[in-house]
C-alpha cells in the first residue's frame, strides 16, 4: 500500500527537458508521412510535456487517457528515445518468421 506522500508523488508529472537533437528527432517523427501513428502520438506527448503542459491537457489534445500520457512521459524520462518504442511482448517466441508464414499460406492455397 502506498503512503499518502507516495500516492501524491505518483500523481506529479515528471518534468521533461529535451536536447536539441531529441526535439529534432521528435519533430521529424511527427512531420513524416511515413511514421507509424502510434509513434507520432507518443512523440506529440513528449513534445507537449517538454512545453510544460499538464497530462490532462496533453491527453485531450492527443486522444489518450491521462494514465497513458503519464506512462509515455515516464518512459521517455527513463529511457529517452528508446522509451517510445514498444516493449517485447510476453510469451513464447514465434516458431515461424514472416517469410515462412507467407510461404506456408501459399502452399495451402495451391492444394
Amino acid at each position: 500500500m502506498l503512503s499518502s506522500v507516495e500516492a501524491i508523488m505518483s500523481l506529479v508529472a515528471v518534468g521533461i527537458e529535451l536536447a536539441d537533437e531529441e526535439r529534432a528527432s521528435l519533430l521529424a517523427i511527427v512531420g513524416s508521412p511515413r511514421s507509424e501513428q502510434r509513434m507520432v502520438t507518443r512523440a506529440r506527448v513528449v513534445l507537449a510535456a517538454a512545453d510544460g503542459k499538464p497530462n490532462r491537457q496533453i491527453a485531450t489534445g492527443v486522444g489518450l487517457s491521462e494514465r497513458k500520457v503519464g506512462m509515455w512521459r515516464n518512459r521517455f524520462a527513463q529511457r529517452r528515445m528508446d522509451g517510445l518504442r514498444d516493449l517485447p511482448r510476453p510469451g513464447a517466441a514465434r516458431r515461424y518468421d514472416h517469410d515462412k508464414r507467407v510461404e506456408g499460406g501459399a502452399a495451402q492455397r495451391r492444394r
